[in-house]
């Protein structure tokens, strides 16, 4: 399984890098996992955009796609959301309704793996939007401007309390959503919080983190501003057992790629 926040696959070029998008579709092509779930994907219909979806389900060995999108725009051909990509036949998928808006977002999509129904979560949780205000900050730091720096302080301030609460509350309709699925759950996305986060000690109260189970060192997640932070996850139901798991050191986005293996508990 990897789990992935793509960052619409560079759309923007923040990178400076035009090959970016097909260094992605080259990782994800070696790793021929048989689960992948995307935060922050992109796909378009214009002629002169390539056409993600295209390009995955022509590369990969995994056909089988959920996606939805959050915004749709230039005449909908341009569309940004979540998505789940997998080998397994889907057997039902559905979307986990947050009380928010923006680009925040919970799939749930159900497959058939050796005969029996897996469940795989896939979220972005609510972000504080901190990169406008991180190229603030690095000029006010530079400039010594302490007073900007006083007020980049008190925004910042600002933006977490706002996001923790907004966290809090999608959290809350995740893990009820969790205890009352008729299936083993797998879970993994972008929450955009830490292992200290009330988030995360909701969601790690129910399901088993890969991280504590096979992870090594910080398993820093996020490359960023701020860039020691573990705020991707993937977690499973105690009746999965994970075999392996690694933040991989692949720069391809803002956040690093996690793979991890899981199998039945009963048929270790």
């Amino acid at each position: 399984m990897v789990s992935l926040n793509v960052r619409l696959f560079d759309l923007y070029d923040w990178t400076n890098n035009e090959e970016t998008r097909n260094d992605i579709l080259d990782f994800l092509k070696e790793e021929d996992a048989d689960i992948i779930c995307f935060q922050e994907y992109f796909t378009s219909d214009a002629p002169d955009v390539s056409n993600t979806t295209d390009t995955l389900l022509d590369v990969q060995d995994a056909k089988n796609l959920h996606e939805h999108f959050t915004a749709v725009i230039h005449g909908g051909r341009h569309k940004f959301g979540i998505a789940t990509l997998t080998k397994y036949p889907i057997v039902s998928k559905g979307v986990i309704p947050l009380d928010t808006a923006g680009n925040n977002a919970a799939i749930y999509t159900d497959l058939i793996v050796e005969r029996e129904t897996l469940r795989v979560i896939n979220v972005h949780l609510a972000s504080i939007h901190l990169s406008a205000l991180e190229k603030e900050i690095d000029e006010h730091i530079e400039r010594n401007d302490q007073q900007k720096q006083w007020g980049d302080l008190k925004l910042l301030m600002r933006k977490l309390a706002g996001g923790y609460k907004k966290r809090a509350n999608q959290i809350i309709e995740i893990e009820r959503f969790i205890k009352h699925s008729p299936y083993p759950v797998l879970f993994c996305g972008d929450l955009n919080d830490t292992p200290g986060s009330y988030a995360y000690q909701r969601i790690s109260s129910t399901l088993n983190d890969a991280f504590k189970a096979n992870g090594k060192g910080l398993g820093t997640s996020y490359i960023g501003y701020y860039p020691s932070l573990r705020i991707d996850f993937m977690m499973s139901d105690p009746s999965l057992e994970n075999v392996s798991f690694e933040t991989m050191d692949v720069r391809l986005s803002d956040h690093r790629p996690l793979v991890g293996e899981f199998v039945w508990g009963a048929r270790k």
